[in-house]
């Protein structure tokens, strides 16, 4: 892979736990195009492990709001109006973001983390804010992640190691 900056960069992927599908359609393509070491694909173990310890934190540091009973309540409003057969279970709205897998597996190569571009991200803010995704313009969704809540987390582990974040 070219950095558009210059020199080269490695496509990281982790496997969700849910979905084998993209393995045999998505994957073959990619390391043809992206062979190794171009491409890496981190085990489901680490996806897995990376769940695990978004739990234990989130104990510590959720408040009432964010609780994943709260978070599968207000999931299962929005998709109720559009698809009232559907239900949310608590572990399908409380999951970690992308970013906390990114974390996860940063922390066991690097240092230390910087991490940018992470706020408490809401759907309708007036205070300028940090775009839902850093590569897109696509309209964002709250009723999956807490972004409150994925900050705390991240801020906890900033006090235990060197996980820095800048918002």
């Amino acid at each position: 892979l070219t950095n558009p900056n210059g020199g080269t960069a490695t496509l990281v992927l982790f496997e969700s736990t849910v979905s084998t599908g993209w393995r045999f359609h998505l994957v073959p393509r990619l390391l043809h195009r992206y062979p190794s070491p171009k491409t890496v694909i981190l085990s489901p173990d680490l996806v897995v492990a990376g769940e695990e310890a978004w739990r234990h934190i989130y104990q510590d540091v959720a408040d009432k709001t964010d609780t994943c009973k709260a978070m599968a309540r207000r999931a299962e409003r929005q998709l109720g109006a559009q698809q009232p057969h559907l239900s949310m279970s608590q572990l399908e709205v409380c999951k970690p973001t992308s970013g906390w897998h990114t974390l996860v597996f940063a922390s066991q190569i690097c240092d230390e983390v910087h991490m940018y571009g992470f706020s408490g991200w809401r759907k309708h803010s007036k205070v300028r804010q940090a775009k839902y995704h850093y590569f897109d313009n696509v309209t964002g969704v709250t009723n999956v992640h807490s972004f409150d809540l994925s900050l705390r987390i991240y801020q906890e582990l900033g006090k235990h190691f060197k996980v820095f974040v800048h918002t």
